[in-house]
């Protein structure tokens, strides 16, 4: 996976540590995934504010790379969400994580520190079997977090590997 901060210089969430292990992501699998994140909240995260995943899946014909967009289905794919509802849709990654932090898996989040490493999640969603079978690859994936004035205050992209096969 490789990772980056895109958010302006006055932004107010810092990514520092941003790590999936394995690679590729196991997405249907009952493979752990190892979840490694620092983050630094210099202001309150609360239900008022918007995030935006953009997702595009990768495609190589011969020398050429192809990104097509992957569009919102059920919730998942590239969508807009209120925040809170977006960590509620997602709480079995968030909260092992905010667990191992001492924080609680709710909104909002206060101002600080948000550091875990190496915590093994599962991503219990099922994914349809058509989507799966062609699903699985790399992905370059943008989020962005505004707040309630709507100015970015978070940006972070990011290029993965995921297995999106069903194992058991």
């Amino acid at each position: 996976m490789i990772w980056k901060d895109c958010g302006a210089s006055n932004r107010s969430v810092l990514f520092n540590t941003i790590d999936l292990q394995p690679q590729p992501v196991p997405i249907q699998s009952k493979d752990e995934l190892n979840v490694s994140v620092s983050i630094i909240l210099k202001e309150e995260v609360n239900e008022k504010m918007k995030l935006s995943v953009k997702i595009w899946r990768k495609f190589s014909l011969k020398s050429h790379n192809i990104y097509i967009p992957v569009p919102c289905i059920l919730k998942l794919g590239s969508c807009d969400y209120d925040f809170c509802d977006f960590v509620e849709e997602m709480k079995d990654i968030y909260c092992p994580v905010l667990k191992v932090m001492g924080k609680p898996c709710n909104c909002p989040f206060p101002p600080d520190n948000y550091t875990a490493s190496n915590v093994a999640v599962r991503f219990t969603k099922k994914i349809p079997r058509l989507i799966a079978k062609i699903g699985s690859g790399t992905y370059e994936v943008i989020g962005k977090l505004k707040n309630e004035h709507d100015v970015e205050i978070a940006c972070a992209e990011a290029v993965i590997e995921i297995d999106m096969n069903e194992k058991t």
